[in-house]
């Protein structure tokens, strides 16, 4: 294990079941629970002696206000050329200027459109002494706003503090978790969540990441997991 990023050698030629389900965001204690990690599936041919990289999302940190952190996503991704195979997004979470919208913020099953880190909050005034919230990382690039590093940077929760940031911000889960203020946090992903922005009446609630699903007998299913996440392999 290479900072919490497991490596795993396959012991026979075959076809393996993988899945992987992201972690759920951090619950804010006015607008509640953080989105729940996606669940994605793929059967995929691998040879004896290939060796694959495993990330399990951790859940994003529980606080008051302003200290919540969005759900890791979890990732399988074959070490040479750095190929992701199954990459379950996490949950984002609510922020503190505005009501929650649990669809939003549960990880996505569906694969994101590229490996890119989700874009930091930045909208209107702020509604209170907290900031934007970070958004989550992606497998290429890091959340925007200092946010959740990317699985090829490490896939760090972010950990930076917010802007304008009147107590301690949240801690993003391992897997690119975002982190939150006023503006709440992304879910990491194959592609990032949006962090929500500190504007009152605005949209405050960070996005769940999306996934990437290979090979045959693919399943997506947004927001089942509760927790922490997890990766299953199988020989078939």
């Amino acid at each position: 294990m290479t900072a919490g990023i497991q490596s795993w050698t396959v012991p026979v030629t075959g076809t393996y079941r993988i899945e992987a389900w992201g972690a759920e965001g951090g619950t804010q204690s006015q607008y509640g629970p953080g989105g729940k990690g996606a669940h994605v599936r793929g059967d995929v041919a691998l040879a004896q002696g290939e060796v694959l990289r495993i990330l399990v999302g951790q859940m994003g940190k529980t606080g008051m206000y302003y200290d919540v952190g969005g759900g890791g996503g979890s990732f399988v991704v074959k070490t040479m050329g750095n190929v992701p195979l199954i990459v379950a997004g996490g949950g984002g979470a609510p922020g503190n200027c505005g009501v929650a919208d649990m669809t939003a913020q549960n990880g996505k099953g569906v694969d994101g459109a590229n490996g890119n880190g989700g874009t930091s909050g930045n909208d209107g005034t702020w509604c209170g002494c907290g900031g934007d919230g970070s958004a989550g990382g992606g497998f290429n690039t890091d959340g925007g706003g200092n946010g959740g590093k990317s699985f090829m940077n490490g896939g760090k929760g972010a950990d930076t503090e917010r802007p304008g940031q009147c107590i301690d911000s949240g801690l993003g889960g391992f897997g690119g978790g975002g982190n939150g203020g006023n503006g709440g946090p992304g879910g990491g992903g194959y592609q990032g969540g949006d962090a929500g922005g500190s504007g009152a009446g605005g949209i405050a609630y960070g996005t769940g990441g999306k996934s990437f699903t290979s090979g045959a007998n693919k399943l997506q299913e947004d927001g089942v997991r509760a927790g922490h996440g997890q990766v299953k392999i199988t020989l078939l």
